[in-house]
Formats: structure tokens, C-alpha cells, sequence
């Protein structure tokens, strides 16, 4: 299983390599909020507003209640594969407590999810590298101003 990620391995297998740290956050943070919303939008299709409520819910809780939801549903979830490899890619604390309860939401809900976000960020990195030219010309012009 891989975890798909907007980073400097991105941008350099896309072909944009000259941009300044501050331009490669802020385009890779342009890039995620439009991932995002497009795997949600898709995601969302045929689920009944109860679930996504259920889901609202998950993503709205602390860290402390998604921790004692898993603590009641799946005992060992530091054993889990998906929680392992969250924990190797970095996730901690919260964030990885709360990612690891989303994904397995995702999984019981939407097993297609994957698909789907793959789907999507291939989508994004074929639109940006066919636009390629117009985003470098765009960041041409705010550096000149």
C-alpha cells in the first residue's frame, strides 16, 4: 500500500525543479486543497448524508475520543498494517490517531477509496503537466513584480 503525496518528489517528477521553497509550499498546498476536494466530491456519491455525517463526525473529534473509539473497536490497533505505515510516514500523535480513523472509515465505507484517490491524483499531476508552461509563466510574473 502507498500513500499518494504532494511533495518535492511530485514537483520533480513533474518538472517543476525551479521553483523557491516559499512557491513549492504554497503550490503543493494549492495542489492538496484541490485533491482533497476532488476525492471528497467523488467519495461522496451514493453515500447516504448519515454516513457522511457519522464521517463529519470522525474528522470533527479529538484525537482523545477517535483513541477511545479505537480503543473499544479494534484493541490492537498499533498492530494494524495501515497504522504502521502512517506511523512510517511520518504521521504522529493526533494527526496520526485521527488519519488512522478516517482511512478506516474510508475502508468500511468507500472501499473503492483508493481508487478513487489514486484516480484523482493522477488527474492533478496529468493537468499540471500539461499546463506546465502557463505555471511557470505565472510564476515568472510574480517574481518580477
Amino acid at each position: 500500500m502507498s500513500i499518494l503525496q504532494f511533495n518535492k518528489a511530485f514537483l520533480t517528477e513533474i518538472g517543476l525543479t525551479t521553483l523557491t521553497q516559499i512557491q513549492e509550499n504554497k503550490f503543493l498546498e494549492i495542489v492538496q486543497e484541490e485533491f482533497e476536494v476532488r476525492v471528497g466530491r467523488t467519495l461522496s456519491i451514493g453515500i447516504p448524508p448519515w454516513q457522511l455525517e457519522v464521517f463529519e463526525q470522525i474528522i470533527n473529534n479529538s484525537a482523545e475520543e477517535n483513541k477511545a473509539w479505537l480503543v473499544q473497536h479494534y484493541p490492537k490497533y498499533q498492530t494494524h498494517k495501515l497504522f504502521i505505515l502512517l506511523s512510517e510516514k511520518g504521521f504522529k500523535g493526533d494527526e496520526l490517531i485521527n488519519e488512522f480513523v478516517s482511512l478506516l472509515w474510508f475502508q468500511e465505507n468507500r472501499p473503492d477509496y483508493k481508487k478513487v484517490a489514486e484516480q484523482c491524483f493522477h488527474e492533478i499531476k496529468k493537468e499540471v503537466k500539461d499546463n506546465l508552461p502557463a505555471i511557470l509563466g505565472t510564476v515568472l510574473l510574480q517574481n518580477s513584480s
